[in-house]
């Protein structure tokens, strides 16, 4: 049988990420790999090796905002041992940020949800808006968020 492919590149695990011209449903991605159950994956793997011109692993440049959104939930616990990795303790915390915001129902909320929290998310808008209080900017806080989950 003969097969349509295009956009051939090998991904992290070795397979080939490809294009394949379905009979019934057009061009769609497909993955092909040479252990496939399926003959199919096989074949078309053997293929588009044999085609040449696959391209060759590359891996994903992320913005800062992806990155992030990969990033771990954190217990509490460690969250604030990251946090006291570089001597921030909640009572710091809390103290900067009533220094820094007006008596309101957003300080007691933003101090509630940093003080009570089970985990933390590093998207997560009033931790970004804690750290940037207290000083910390965005690259020290992955730092902290990496040491912390262990990655």
């Amino acid at each position: 049988m003969t097969y349509n492919i295009k956009n051939a590149r090998y991904n992290r695990l070795g397979s080939i990420d490809l294009d394949y011209e379905h009979p019934l449903y057009g061009w769609i991605p497909f993955t092909a790999n040479p252990a496939d159950i399926e003959p199919l994956g096989g074949e078309l793997y053997a293929l588009a090796r044999d085609m040449g011109g696959v391209a060759p692993y590359s891996e994903p440049v992320l913005t800062d905002e992806e990155r992030r959104a990969l990033m771990p939930s954190l217990t509490s616990r460690q969250f604030w041992m990251g946090a006291a990795s570089i001597n921030l303790s909640k009572a710091d915390i809390v103290s900067t940020v009533e220094a820094g915001m007006a008596d309101t129902l957003d300080r007691k909320v933003l101090i509630a949800e940093i003080t009570e929290a089970s985990t933390f998310d590093r998207t997560n808008p009033s931790v970004a808006d804690v750290m940037a209080l207290v000083g910390l900017p965005d690259d020290q806080l992955d730092t902290l968020w990496t040491w912390a989950s262990g990655l």
